[in-house]
């Protein structure tokens, strides 16, 4: 990668030239790359990972995703070392567990109800009766306190207890099945005093 200051007599280039060399701004710096076509494999592995990624991305678009829900997978993507969107980490983590050949279970509509000084109902909306695990802590990169509990007819209704008053706390919902790699995104709730 050739960095350049004025490139080609000018504050700024974009665009190619003669399809040999393309000039372009990238975070921040002026750059300047050979032109070139990308390949475009249409190998069969090629062609299950766009599957899986189609797969994530319509789930994303169609599962129903509230804007809590949302909100939530932002947080727990700012949270990451990537800069991602809460788009960019469902998608990857999604991928991650078609992959690995392991089931995905949507859990959306999630939020924090009855809260009370003490702890809280986490509630959601899964498939089934699976059994769920509610992680909580004060510190949203370690949620270390689980919680258990499991879906009746898909509803999602975990006790947690045991909280301090007036303070903020964090939480997800995974699927305790042993090939189900599902999290939410992470939640916040605060207990009144």
């Amino acid at each position: 990668m050739a960095i350049v200051k004025g490139p080609l007599m000018s504050i700024d280039a974009r665009g190619a030239i003669a399809k040999t060399l393309v000039f372009l701004g990238w975070k921040g710096l002026k750059d300047v790359r050979e032109y070139k076509v990308p390949s475009n494999p249409n190998t069969a592995g090629q062609q299950s990972i766009r599957g899986k990624m189609t797969a994530a991305v319509a789930a994303w678009h169609n599962i129903g995703f509230n804007l809590a829900d949302k909100t939530a997978w932002d947080f727990k993507a700012s949270l990451s070392k990537k800069p991602l969107s809460g788009f960019n980490q469902m998608v990857s983590e999604y991928i991650a567990a078609y992959v690995a050949v392991h089931v995905i279970t949507v859990l959306k509509v999630i939020t924090a109800g009855t809260i009370i000084s003490t702890g809280f109902h986490a509630l959601g909306t899964g498939v089934g009766t699976q059994a769920y695990k509610v992680w909580v802590g004060t510190n949203p990169r370690a949620l270390l306190t689980s919680f258990s509990g499991s879906a009746t007819g898909g509803a999602i209704d975990i006790t947690v207890t045991g909280l301090s008053a007036s303070t903020v706390y964090y939480f997800k919902i995974t699927c305790e099945t042993a090939s189900d790699d599902t999290e939410s995104g992470i939640y916040k709730v605060t207990t009144p005093a």
